[in-house]
């Protein structure tokens, strides 16, 4: 069980397949081993093994792990992508470490809602991106 996630929502009128093979290509680029069901594309970024290897104070912020759950949410007209970034560390404490990975967390849900502001058609994506 996650102990913290971040939140980042954008709205788009792009159809539901459109947004859902978005997600897909950007959770793709970014190495982050897509799965995908049918309104939810799942992805994991960083190393359990690493991170504990060399304990999440001294690890790069590139090896803590983290979980990425994009989920298209048909709003009549409207889509909205809600993309949720949570720690995947598992058991242990984070002891001294969690402001670190909650930064990680910021920043993976600001670069795949960037991304998806890209990869989605043009002027089809309705700003602001909220990160929460």
């Amino acid at each position: 069980m996650a102990r913290f996630t971040i939140r980042a929502t954008l709205t788009t009128s792009a159809p539901s397949e459109a947004a859902l093979d978005a997600v897909e290509m950007v959770l793709n680029a970014a190495a982050a081993g897509p799965r995908r069901d049918a309104t939810v594309v799942t992805g994991a970024l960083g190393s359990n093994l690493k991170a504990r290897l060399w304990g999440s104070k001294l690890a790069k912020a590139e090896w803590l792990p983290v979980t990425i759950t994009v989920e298209v949410l048909d709003r009549g007209e409207d889509r909205l992508l809600s993309v949720d970034v949570s720690e995947d560390f598992g058991f242990g404490t984070l002891a001294g470490a969690g402001n670190e990975y909650r930064r990680r967390c910021q920043q993976v849900a600001a670069a795949i809602s960037d991304d998806l502001v890209l990869r989605l058609p043009a002027g089809m994506v309705t700003p602001p991106v909220e990160i929460t």
